[in-house]
This record gives C-alpha cells, structure tokens and sequence, in this order.
C-alpha cells in the first residue's frame, strides 16, 4: 500500500525518509543543530535526538531562531543528549541511499554534511537528490507557501514546532501530496 509513496528513479523505487532538524540559527555553515527527527515512510520515529549545544553556542544564537523553535537554554542545558557522534552514527543507518523529504530539505541537508565530516570525517550516505515539499505544493499550485499553510490546505493540524514534530508533519503533507498527484488528471 505504501508502494504508491515510493520514488521511482531510473531502473529501482527509491524509498522517501522524512528529516527536519533544529539549529540556533539560519546559517548552516555557523549554527549548530539542537534536534534531529527522522521518520519512516510508514510513520515510525527512527531518530528524536536532542544534540548538546554550549553556553557560547546559545550566546552566539539567532534570537529570531530560538523564537521560531521555541529554544529554552536552561531546559536544553538540563536535558538528557546523545553525544553527536552516536546520533549520527544512528542517523546514517537509517538514511542511507534514501531520498530525504523534508520543508528546506538542502538547508538541513547542508548543516548535517558539514557535522558529518565535522565529527566523523564522512560523506553522507543518503540519496543525492532531495524532496522539498513546499516546492512540490509549488509546482502543482503555483503558490510559494510554508509548511503549515500547505497543512491547513490538506486541513492538517500541526503540533507545535520540533524537528521530531516537523519531520512527522513533512510526512502528512507528503502522502497528501502524492495522493493528489496520483489522483489528478493533470499529472
């Protein structure tokens, strides 16, 4: 049933996996990343990993970031974190030669390359090509929206923002989309 969900490229299906991340900022190059969420395309959670951040790190923030992700220091400061390493140890078994859905999948993408060779001197190994799915709503609307707008279209609701949380959401919009694909005479 989850066949129709499949991407087909070249002789094979590739299978979607659907990732959002948290960072302290809008720059993937600078900010660290403060939460991974890795979903299957069935809706299980593979990864909900909350990643330590510093004092100076946090003091070197984005505050319209930690506005838009609801960023508490004191609360992340106290948490229970998996080292990086171990997280992306994780990640890597599970998104490999996978096509990584996502809302502002290259930003993400972006940020865990770099914390890739950062911390473990490797390469990603998930599919090359990624999925955006505003960027899908886009090409079938011709309308530029978030991920929430698109949600609220397919009368969605979103639970408040978290890369787990978001990821979960990616996938909802996703199988929507792909649904309306499947079904339009238009595609």
């Amino acid at each position: 049933m989850l066949d129709k969900y499949l991407i087909p490229y070249k002789s094979r299906m590739l299978e979607p996996i659907f990732l959002d991340i948290e960072t302290l900022g809008f720059n993937p190059f600078v900010h660290p990343i403060t939460e991974i969420g890795l979903v299957d395309i069935s809706g299980k959670v593979l990864i909900n990993k909350k990643l330590p951040v510093t004092d100076y790190q946090i003091s070197q923030a984005d505050p319209v970031a930690l506005q838009i992700t609801n960023f508490n220091a004191i609360d992340h400061l106290t948490l229970p974190h998996i080292r990086t390493e171990a997280a992306l140890i994780e990640c890597q078994a599970f998104w490999e030669d996978k096509v990584i859905v996502g809302s502002n999948p290259t930003f993400d993408m972006t940020r865990l390359e770099i914390l890739l060779y950062e911390t473990l001197k490797q390469s990603p190994t998930w599919f090359y090509k990624p999925i955006d799915v505003c960027a899908m709503y886009f090409q079938m609307t011709g309308r530029l929206c978030r991920l929430g707008d698109i949600a609220s279209t397919f009368e969605l609701t979103l639970p408040t923002h978290g890369a787990l949380v978001d990821a979960m959401s990616v996938r909802e919009v996703y199988m929507k989309l792909r649904t309306f694909q499947n079904d339009s005479s238009d595609f």
